[in-house]
C-alpha cells in the first residue's frame, strides 16, 4: 500500500499528465496548431477520414513492431522516473508531454475529423497499461525529486531511505506494464484498427 508521501506523488504526477492530456485536447482548436501537434503524414491520413496508422502485415512485421513500441515506450519510462533527478521537473515534463503528445492531441485530432470511435478502439486493448506504466514512472520520479532534495550532501543514506527505494520499485513495476502495453499493440490493438 502506498504512504501518503507516495500518494500525493501520484496525485501530482496524475495532475501534471492530465494538465497535458487537457492543454493538448484544447490546442487542437487554435489556428495553425495541429502542424504542431502531428506529423504532416498523419494530418494527411486525418484529412483522409481514416487513422495514421495501419494493421501491420505479418508476424515479423508485429515483432519488429514490438521491439520498436518497447523501446520507446522504456525510453518513456527512464525519462520520465530518471527526471526526478532534476528535482522532479523533468519528471513533470515528461508527464505534462506524454498526456499533450501521446494522448490529448492526438484524441482530440481524432474526433475532429470523424475517426475518433476507431481511435478509442485502438486505445482500448493496450493504453490503460501505458496509463498505469507511466503513472508508475512518473510517481517513482517525483518521489526520486524528493530523495535529491532531502538527501542532498550524504549520499551514503540514500540506501537507507525509504521514498528513493519506493521510487526504484515503482520504476521496475512500470516496465512489465510498459512491455506488455508494447505487445498488445503490436499484435492486439493494431490489427484491429482499421486501416
Amino acid at each position: 500500500m502506498m504512504d501518503k508521501r507516495s500518494l500525493q506523488r501520484y496525485r501530482l504526477a496524475a495532475a501534471f499528465y492530465l494538465g497535458g492530456v487537457l492543454t493538448g485536447a484544447l490546442s487542437v482548436f487554435l489556428p495553425g496548431a495541429e502542424q504542431a501537434l502531428l506529423p504532416a503524414q498523419a494530418l494527411d491520413a486525418l484529412h483522409a477520414g481514416r487513422l495514421w496508422f495501419a494493421a501491420p502485415g505479418g508476424d515479423h512485421a508485429n515483432w519488429g513492431l514490438f521491439l520498436f513500441i518497447a523501446a520507446q515506450n522504456s525510453r518513456t519510462a527512464l525519462l520520465t522516473w530518471l527526471g526526478g533527478l532534476l528535482v522532479g521537473i523533468g519528471s513533470a515534463v515528461m508527464l505534462f508531454e506524454n498526456g499533450l503528445f501521446g494522448i490529448g492531441a492526438p484524441l482530440a485530432l481524432s474526433f475532429k475529423y470523424g475517426v475518433g470511435k476507431p481511435f478509442l478502439i485502438f486505445l482500448a486493448g493496450h493504453y490503460p497499461l501505458e496509463l498505469l506504466g507511466i503513472s508508475l514512472a512518473g510517481t517513482g520520479g517525483l518521489l526520486l525529486g524528493d530523495a535529491v532534495l532531502e538527501i542532498r550532501a550524504d549520499w551514503r543514506a540514500c540506501l537507507r531511505y525509504r521514498p528513493l527505494r519506493q521510487a526504484v520499485l515503482l520504476f521496475l513495476l512500470s516496465m512489465p506494464c510498459f512491455l506488455l502495453a508494447a505487445w498488445l499493440e503490436s499484435h492486439l490493438s493494431l490489427g484491429a484498427a482499421p486501416p
